[in-house]
């Protein structure tokens, strides 16, 4: 059925229960696959047919990623926009088309919770370019006072009254 059907062909990037490989060979019994630890994985083919598995690389060559961040309450979000679209310049990897563009997601409990968002053809190995960007995000944020919080929690402490012996 998997030969038949080419729901994975060599080649492909596939995710199976949530490690990421390359497609070495599908065979009549098992598929190879390439751990991006470059350790080789052999699932059964019956196992692909009837569990869930995302092929990254079927449709496209191209896929869209995304680097989460929140700040402080009380930023710039105009500012913040800027400087994570600014932090993919100069990064390899990252496409033009489709644009990037940052969502501003949520008003989280600690911080004000954005998406970058991003397109690459490096499906395997994207997690050099993600650690490259956040860096350059760090950096960005740094130099332009933008703080990344963290969770904090306030303690009230109910005293009672004494009781008198």
């Amino acid at each position: 059925i998997m030969l038949l059907e080419r729901a994975i062909t060599a080649g492909d990037i596939v995710e199976i229960a949530s490690t990421i490989g390359r497609v070495k060979e599908v065979g009549f019994r098992t598929t190879s696959i390439i751990t991006r630890e470059d350790i080789v994985m052999l699932v059964p083919n019956s196992k692909l047919t009837t569990d869930y598995f995302i092929n990254w690389s079927q449709n496209h060559s191209t896929s869209r990623f995304k680097i989460e961040v929140g700040v402080a309450y009380g930023s710039d979000t105009a500012k913040v926009e800027q400087l994570l679209l600014q932090s993919l310049k100069g990064v390899p990897d990252i496409l033009t088309h489709p644009e990037p563009f940052v969502s501003f997601q949520d008003f989280g409990n600690s911080s004000l919770d954005f998406n970058l968002y991003f397109f690459s053809t490096n499906l395997f190995r994207i997690e050099r370019t993600k650690s490259t960007i956040r860096f350059n995000i760090d950096a960005l944020f740094r130099e332009n006072g933008v703080t990344i919080p963290f969770p904090q929690r306030d303690l009230w402490i109910k005293q009672t009254p004494k009781h008198e012996e």
